[in-house]
């Protein structure tokens, strides 16, 4: 499931003043070494040694930019030094013989340890230094286990939380590591299954003020507040999201919708409808099937409501300019799996909902079986994540001020009940110029 891995970084004497420096400054730090593979959107912890023999202190690090032929950028932040330093002749005894070799290799040499050597090497390390659970503990084998256990619907339903949160995150301009973070409670009084909003260390109550605050801003959405199932506050020096669950039947009957992404600075909505494809075993690759008796009852949520706010034309406001009256889209992304140690995003096609119509009626798309296919080769023209994020962000798309006043009312009536659907409100620290 995790493809979480180790970097052994002995640091070389001439570079270890000026990094232990940086260290006391707070600086983020870089180290070139030698090229390695290890994808950005999954975690690497550091293990590392500014004494020779010794580990000295931990890290989270991310694979970076190249540095020079064969050189690549290690960065890494908020190190953490251990209470006392780690004698790597200590460590190689608590190794399992099946890796205790390579292991001495590679703390002798460094470089990237893979998943099952880091998971052992983490544990020997655990035993030497308990202190350094908080850092190592979510990637034990034991939590591994543990994410297994779930069964296969709340892992979906968790996959599918996590990707809407996600594509928040992107279209807010945020970083993405606090993702990173999730982890859960096995305690027995723990809500279960969990959400993965409850996952998030930085998961606050739904009375706290900041939270209130934003929502009070969101016309319409004290009920939204009391309804919720978790929430969670996430900034930066210009931006603030926040995130919400809201409950499990209505909206998505009314809406359609899995994302309710509201851009406050442009009053404006983006809601989108996440599809997994089916994995493809020929030459057609990752393909949908049609017709989908579940998504045309939701297309038919999304027309209703389309055609209640095309009541209210575009607003005669710079801010209230959007290339379409049309809000909804939906993406068809790769079989979503749950795995929590990844920051990354599914890749995908965003597809508006009219062109999702003329999809649905196409000829050319019908099989030699009567049936119809939506693939990467075929769909013809689509929005990448990228692209996606681009039109969103400036509220390109989307709905209109006057409609979004009139979306508001209608979601403040059906959040009684309703299934589980993300609503993410972005506030800019800087209002729209």
């Amino acid at each position: 499931m995790s493809k979480t891995a180790g970097y052994i970084l002995n640091v070389p004497g001439d570079r270890v003043p000026q990094l232990l420096q940086a260290i006391s400054f707070g600086e983020i730090l870089a180290e070139a070494v030698p090229e390695f593979l290890h994808s950005r959107n999954w975690p690497l912890v550091a293990f590392i040694s500014f004494k020779p023999g010794y580990i000295t202190h931990l890290a989270r690090a991310r694979r970076g930019q190249r540095a020079a032929t064969g050189l690549r950028r290690l960065n890494f932040h908020q190190p953490w030094e251990l209470p006392e330093p780690v004698a790597v002749s200590q460590l190689l005894p608590l190794i399992s013989s099946k890796y205790r070799k390579k292991l001495k290799i590679f703390l002798h040499l460094g470089g990237l340890l893979p998943h099952a050597a880091f998971q052992e090497y983490s544990q020997a390390l655990l035993k030497l230094c308990p202190s350094a659970s908080p850092s190592l503990e979510r990637f034990s084998k034991t939590r591994e286990d543990l994410l297994k256990s779930f069964d296969d619907k709340t892992r979906l339903g968790l996959a599918y939380q996590k990707e809407a949160v996600s594509a928040a995150f992107n279209l807010a301009g945020l970083n993405r590591m606090p993702l990173e973070k999730w982890d859960f409670l096995v305690e027995e009084e723990a809500d279960w299954p969990p959400s993965f909003l409850d996952g998030l260390d930085t998961a606050r109550l739904r009375e706290d003020p900041m939270i209130t605050n934003d929502l009070m801003n969101f016309p319409g959405a004290e009920l939204v507040r009391q309804m919720m199932l978790g929430a969670c506050v996430f900034e930066d020096d210009e931006t603030r999201l926040t995130i919400t669950m809201a409950n499990r039947l209505a909206l998505e009957e009314q809406l359609g919708v899995d994302l309710i992404y509201y851009n406050e600075t442009y009053r404006s909505f983006v809601m989108v409808q996440y599809k997994a494809m089916e994995t493809g075993k020929d030459h057609n690759g990752p393909h949908f099937r049609l017709p989908n008796e579940q998504l045309t009852k939701e297309i038919k949520s999304m027309e209703k409501l389309l055609d209640y706010l095309r009541q209210w034309g575009p607003t005669k406001n710079r801010h209230g300019f959007r290339m379409t009256d049309n809000p909804f889209f939906i993406k068809l992304c790769h079989r979503l799996v749950f795995n929590p140690d990844s920051s990354g995003i599914s890749s995908g096609m965003y597809l508006p909902l009219d062109y999702w119509s003329l999809l649905e009626t196409d000829s050319e798309l019908v099989g030699p079986k009567g049936g119809r296919l939506i693939t990467f080769k075929n769909v013809g023209r689509y929005l990448d994540n990228s692209e996606f994020v681009n039109l969103v962000r400036k509220a390109w798309v989307g709905t209109s001020i006057s409609q979004s006043e009139q979306l508001i009312d209608l979601i403040r009536k059906v959040t009684e009940t309703g299934r589980q659907v993300i609503l993410a409100i972005k506030s800019d620290k800087k209002k729209a110029k």
